[in-house]
């Protein structure tokens, strides 16, 4: 069981850039290097090397080049048992040819060998896809397996890649099913039909302002910030360095910011002062619930979220009964 699988494309990135200016039918001095590269198989890479459990779902042709894909991805700690080797079939390759600019003046693609990653081979690997953590996929993926692959993984976790503006599509009627997503500004247009220049709203300009800041004892001047706050109607949360007029009926609390979660900033915070001030009466016994688990337990399947909900449910109807029984 791995913490972090994904699924997608294992690549042979073979880049040329000349020496000097690029010349169109000629042949052109320059140099030419040879990497592994492929977006599922550089997602596995990083997560990889930043210490995560990283297992790799791909295929790759019976060559020297995709063997030693395999081998580096292995030599890094990623599980590749389930990145199968396919017979006569050549590993992905990606040719780009550099400008004298090193931007790329064009490239060809032969990713034909992801054709046999379909579903029947992800089914093979069902159980150990069930048992991670998270599961990421990228656009190289064909609409029929990415779909296949949402409905097989429902309840785990997935991630996607939109990898280009032109495979993004791809998964144009799976939005709702991917736990995150990190698109560019193409890709975002070819999965949401907008383009960014149209969009209903102002994206606004991206603009870098700097200025001098007078030196100044930081460990007091953040206080100016915090001034009293009144909650509900008598309820009033202020700082120790504050001082306050209490009017008639006030209740006053002081809390010094960072001494305690919650300084009556939080809306929520808020709501359940007014609440109290409305609901509660002397004598009464009141449950402080907590529920900042469940909300936590939204990052967990859809299954586990709802299994604790109702766990956290039982335990206050089993407190409400105490009450009763107590004669609250």
């Amino acid at each position: 069981m791995a913490e972090i699988t994904i699924i997608g494309g294992i690549n042979i990135d073979i880049e040329g850039c000349p020496f000097g200016s690029l010349k169109a039918e000629d042949s052109n001095p320059g140099k030419i290097s040879l990497a592994y590269g492929g977006v599922g198989r550089n997602i596995a890479e990083n997560a990889a090397r930043l210490g995560g459990d990283t297992a790799m779902v791909s295929v790759i042709g019976d060559d020297q080049m995709g063997r030693g894909a395999k081998a580096q991805l292995a030599e890094l700690g990623v599980d590749v048992s389930c990145v199968t080797e396919l017979q006569g079939r050549s590993s992905s390759m990606y040719l780009s040819i550099l400008d004298e600019k090193h931007d790329m003046a064009m490239a060809i693609s032969d990713m034909s060998i992801m054709d046999e990653l379909t579903p029947a081979k992800l089914a093979d690997c069902a159980p150990f896809l069930r048992s991670s953590g998270i599961v990421a996929l990228d656009a190289n993926l064909d609409e029929d397996f990415l779909t296949y692959a949402c409905d097989l993984l429902d309840g785990v976790p997935l991630f996607f890649d939109p990898v280009s503006a032109s495979k993004a599509a791809r998964a144009k009627h799976l939005i709702g099913r991917f736990y995150s997503m990190k698109p560019n500004v193409m890709e975002a247009e070819g999965l949401s039909g907008l383009r960014a220049q149209n969009l209903p709203f102002d994206l606004g300009k991206l603009e870098v302002l700097t200025h001098t800041v007078d030196e100044e004892d930081w460990a007091e001047s953040w206080k100016k910030d915090f001034t009293p706050i009144r909650l509900g109607r008598h309820m009033v949360v202020k700082p120790s360095w504050c001082d306050y007029e209490a009017r008639a009926g006030d209740h006053i609390i002081e809390l010094d910011p960072g001494m305690a979660f919650g300084t009556g900033t939080h809306e929520t915070t808020g709501m359940c002062v007014r609440l109290v001030e409305e609901h509660v009466r002397p004598g009464q016994k009141v449950i402080d619930l907590g529920t900042g688990t469940v909300s936590c337990e939204l990052h967990l399947p859809q299954a586990l979220f709802y299994e604790e909900l109702s766990r956290q449910a039982g335990v206050l109807q089993d407190l409400i009964s105490q009450m009763k029984q107590g004669g609250a």
